[in-house]
Parts: structure tokens; C-alpha cells; sequence
């Protein structure tokens, strides 16, 4: 019974063409061009001296650490789009900016999708930095 198993394998996989016709398309939708995330991140800073310094460049702290997900293509701002709007998804050209406080809070107990980050992965001078950054435009 076995033989007669692996017989009717063999002959099922000989059955098909191994190769596509050439004036076939590849099925699914045509792959979408992303941004390179890491294209202005940046060195990483690894010296804790460094990571808990003061006055932090808080452009180039948030795309070395929010980056991933919250800049264009990023599952932060794709998750944020159908929610706020597509002008107010990418959180550093947001019209009035963000809220120091509010990013401060979120980044540290997380809210919906986003995980809290502890001071571990974005030391407290690398938030006040982010927090300044996304500030910058906050009207008030």
C-alpha cells in the first residue's frame, strides 16, 4: 500500500509543468516600492554615556528608535491612518505636532497596537528628545 502511495505521489508531481508559460504573470498584486527605514537613521549610539545624555537630536532619535513603525510604510502609520487620517498618521508632519507629554506617556504604557518601551530601549533623555521633535509644530 505504501508503494502504491508513493507511485501515486510521484506521478501526480510528474503531471504539472515544473516551469510557468512564459506569457503567465505571477499571481498576486505587483510589489509595492517602501522606503528604506534605515536610509536616515544614523549610527546607533551604544555608549550608555551617550544614550543618557541631554539634548539628544530628537530628528535622528526618532528614526533610529520610532522609525520602524511610524514613518511612511510603517505599521505604526498604517495603523494610524484609518483612525486619524492620512495627514495625521506620520507623526513628525503633523499638522500642530504632538503633544510632549502625550508622547511621553504613550511611549512608556503603550496604547492600543504600540507596546510601552521601557527605559532599556528608549532611555528617558532619547524620549525628551522625541517628545521635543514631534513637539516642535505643537501650537499653544
Amino acid at each position: 500500500m505504501r508503494a502504491t502511495l508513493i507511485v501515486a505521489a510521484l506521478a501526480l508531481a510528474s503531471c504539472g509543468d515544473s516551469e510557468p508559460a512564459a506569457n503567465q504573470q505571477a499571481a498576486g498584486p505587483p510589489p509595492v516600492e517602501m522606503p528604506p527605514l534605515e536610509a536616515e537613521q544614523g549610527a546607533d549610539i551604544t555608549d550608555s554615556a551617550s544614550r543618557l545624555a541631554a539634548n539628544q537630536d530628537g530628528t535622528r532619535m526618532f528614526n533610529r528608535r520610532c522609525g520602524v513603525c511610524h514613518l511612511a510604510g510603517g505599521m505604526g502609520t498604517n495603523v494610524l491612518t484609518p483612525r486619524v487620517g492620512p495627514e495625521n498618521a506620520l507623526l513628525a508632519s503633523r499638522p500642530g505636532g504632538v503633544p510632549a507629554d502625550y508622547v511621553q506617556q504613550v511611549v512608556r504604557n503603550g496604547l492600543g497596537a504600540m507596546p510601552g518601551l521601557s527605559r532599556v530601549e528608549v532611555t528617558d533623555a532619547e524620549l525628551d528628545a522625541i517628545a521635543a521633535y514631534l513637539a516642535e509644530d505643537e501650537v499653544g
